[in-house]
């Protein structure tokens, strides 16, 4: 029991702010906002540069309690909905023949000639529609093999059993 008949474990400490706190505080806000990308070691040390004697742990604890924080980088989305049906942009397949990509596959013989695969997959039901391999292909051969793919009976809607 203390003098004043508490006891001590109901004492708490009560921190004391630094006189130079808020125009620190500002100078700090200053440099986040001027270099959105930093943290708080490179914000530090550009105080620092200016002349500000404090400690990098003040910085720290200063940066999280007002918090201050790194923004997040955008990353590039990958499927968003578009206005036109044929536009560049990735939409999500719905059904089953609604869209279809395809890519090229490269690969070396054992005599260190090139082969090359066309492959054509349904997005939605993740099927290979297609596979041709050629030495080369030339843009009237990616024609020729996806209207073929449109000409089939199956491909209108349903998958072939």
């Amino acid at each position: 029991m203390s003098g004043i008949g508490s006891t001590r474990g109901t004492q708490r400490y009560q921190t004391l702010r630094a006189a130079d706190e808020p125009s620190l505080l500002d100078a700090m806000r200053r440099l986040a906002c001027q270099r959105p990308r930093f943290g708080s070691p490179r914000i530090h040390e550009h105080l620092l540069t200016q002349g500000w004697q404090v400690n990098h742990k003040r910085v720290h604890r200063l940066w999280k309690q007002e918090h201050l924080q790194v923004p997040r980088k955008q990353h590039r989305r990958r499927r968003l909905p578009g206005s036109s049906e044929n536009s560049c942009i990735r939409h999500r397949a719905q059904h089953i023949n609604n869209i279809w990509s395809y890519d090229f596959l490269v690969d070396r013989t054992e005599d260190g000639r090139q082969l090359k695969f066309l492959a054509v997959i349904d997005e939605y039901t993740r099927e290979c529609l297609a596979l041709e391999a050629s030495r080369c292909f030339t843009a009237q051969n990616v024609v020729e093999n996806l209207q073929y793919l449109f000409c089939r009976p199956w491909s209108a809607g349903t998958s072939a059993q």
